[in-house]
């Protein structure tokens, strides 16, 4: 339908002088402006139902975040060929039709939005947790918690793919934002450590473990995880200089 509806407005519009041009051309293009709302409707409400179903299960259920992450992948990724053909004939006309790229970033926001309201309480829930279990090891919390999201950027654009074939920044500005949930936590705990070896060990896990070794080998899948860790290994190369600075005023001269 959406191809012959395709065909007859290049058609009419390429033919200016053919009769009752004006009149032809609104009716098709109304014909297409209520099939791209159906198909909004649809796409939306299935991914808003899903997210409603999800969120409405019993927490008690599910023991841990692992269980919980499982399913918000599992059921979304499920749920993915239902809505992927038509995603696939929208894309393929979004470059041309200027309505189309809007109702493909309307459907991308819609997306992104119900992934978020699923994993921002997991991730604040799991980075609590982690937070708790190496109080006392920041290097742990570190390591433990950017590899949590290494995990959380690699599968949000894996379970992307399955929706959508063509990529969207607004992707990455989600997962951005959810790694600086990490952020928020480990920045006040790194701008109080005083060991110079924690700090020194905390420079090699960021720019070592993340950023030669995870970011290096997986760049376009952590990107958002990238900007962030840049960040946070700035912060404790700051706090690094400014504990040797001490050090050095205090014990050595």
């Amino acid at each position: 339908m959406l191809s012959k509806l395709d065909d007859c407005i290049e058609y009419v519009s390429s033919h200016p002088n053919f009769k009752d041009y004006p009149v032809y051309l609104a009716k098709f293009k109304q014909c297409l402006s209520r099939a791209m709302h159906f198909m909004k409707i649809h796409i939306v409400n299935t991914m808003q139902h899903l997210t409603s179903q999800l969120t409405k299960r019993d927490p008690m259920g599910l023991t841990n975040a692992d269980n919980a992450f499982t399913l918000y992948y599992v059921k979304y990724r499920a749920a993915a060929p239902k809505v992927r053909s038509l995603i696939e004939q929208i894309e393929q006309r979004a470059e041309k039709v200027p309505e189309y790229h809007q109702l493909l970033d309307d459907i991308h926001q819609c997306y992104l939005d119900q992934r978020e309201l699923l994993l921002s309480p997991s991730i604040t829930s799991t980075i609590t947790d982690l937070t708790k279990q190496n109080s006392k090891d920041h290097c742990a919390l570190v390591r433990s918690g950017c590899a949590f999201m290494v995990h959380v950027c690699q599968d949000e654009h894996q379970l992307y793919n399955e929706f959508f074939s063509k990529p969207t920044p607004k992707l990455d500005e989600l997962l951005e934002k959810l790694c600086l949930s990490l952020y928020d936590v480990l920045r006040p705990l790194i701008i109080h450590v005083v060991h110079l070896e924690t700090l020194s060990e905390l420079c090699g896990i960021l720019k070592n473990e993340m950023l030669e070794d995870h970011v290096h080998n997986n760049a376009s899948q952590l990107g958002a995880f990238d900007t962030v860790v840049k960040q946070m290994l700035e912060d404790v190369q700051e706090r690094l200089v400014y504990r040797t600075h001490i050090y050095i005023h205090t014990d050595i001269i």
